[in-house]
């Protein structure tokens, strides 16, 4: 489970989590929003592929599945915005390659307007509910990170004899911790100044 969880949701993230535990500050993506509209256009144009080669082979009826797989992909590695634009594009593409009368967006029957917008829902919910998860993997990753500097900074601090080894162990931790060079200063209470 860990390992297709790995899969799905790769390594790298476009959210910077930092601050207090459950506290998330998004950073912008710039230029790079750019890629991610495409990886949604590519993904959308991946399942219309996919959707006419399941059936013409293998004699597929219902393909809002494959769609929805789709969706779920892209909401799995980007933000939610970029999900709602390929939950939209699947939704387009669907109704204009697959469903009567073909290319064309006008729908003839109830049914293929209840098929669509349902599939619309649906691709939304589940676009919703992936890109909550990969936040919550996110949140729990850092979270980890810190659990993990404070258990080292608790192992430091429990051999620590005296004052000066608690602040070499403290500062080693933060350094390991924040990736920076920490700067203790202690108050001199002989001279009345920080030292």
């Amino acid at each position: 489970m860990f390992w297709l969880q790995r899969t799905l949701l790769g390594r790298r993230g476009y959210t910077t989590v930092s601050g207090k535990g459950g506290e998330r500050r998004i950073t912008r993506l710039g230029p790079w929003r750019w890629v991610m509209l495409g990886y949604a256009l590519f993904v959308c144009a991946l399942a219309v592929a996919v959707g006419a080669a399941a059936e013409r082979w293998l004699a597929f009826d219902d393909l809002s599945l494959v769609f929805m797989t789709a969706v779920i992909v892209v909401a799995a590695r980007s933000r939610m915005g970029v999900a709602v634009l390929a939950a939209v594009l699947c939704f387009l593409a669907y109704n204009y390659f697959f469903l009567e009368p073909r290319y064309t967006l006008y729908l003839s029957a109830r049914h293929g307007w209840a098929t669509v917008l349902m599939f619309l829902g649906g691709a939304l919910l589940c676009g919703r509910l992936a890109n909550r998860l990969r936040s919550q993997v996110i949140l729990l990753g850092a979270a980890r990170a810190q659990a993990e500097a404070l258990q080292a900074l608790g192992r430091r601090l429990t051999v620590a004899g005296t004052d000066a080894e608690a602040i070499a162990a403290t500062t080693a931790a933060l350094a390991d911790a924040l990736e920076a060079e920490p700067i203790v200063l202690l108050w001199d209470a002989a001279h009345a100044r920080l030292g």
